[in-house]
């Protein structure tokens, strides 16, 4: 699914990213090369964010205004930033006895999934669906 990415767009989704967790507003060429040291212009950045644009990975709120990532644009960064684990098999065994009463009603597996993730990780786990 990413493999199509060249390295410069996925530092560019990265950053973008980043930059719109950081401040909740669109995200503009400008800034972006300004605040993570790419090496190439605004003009280059604008044109990668176009090819980023159709393809599905930022979305443009006004027609005048920067980019802002989207479901795609997360599913890449995430996979970037995580690291994987194995956990107990034991841990394994109750987390799906846990989930498995819920296995066929989505928005319970979801609930179940999330409470099960933040106890496991100590964290704040949250769980989205595309229709929001």
């Amino acid at each position: 699914m990413f493999e199509d990415l060249s390295e410069r767009q996925i530092s560019l989704i990265n950053a973008i990213i980043k930059e719109y967790l950081a401040t909740s507003e669109p995200v503009g060429s400008n800034v972006i090369v300004k605040k993570y040291s790419l090496r190439c212009s605004p003009a280059t950045v604008r044109n990668e964010m176009a090819r980023l644009l159709e393809d599905g990975y930022l979305d443009m709120l006004h027609t005048s205004s920067g980019r802002v990532p989207t479901p795609q644009a997360y599913r890449l960064f995430l996979n970037e930033i995580m690291e994987e684990h194995d956990i107990p098999v034991l841990q394994e065994v109750a987390i799906k006895q846990r989930l498995w009463p819920s296995r066929f009603e989505l928005s319970r597996l979801l609930r179940q999934s999330t409470i099960a993730l933040a106890d496991y990780s100590q964290l704040l786990a949250v769980a989205t669906t595309d229709d929001g």
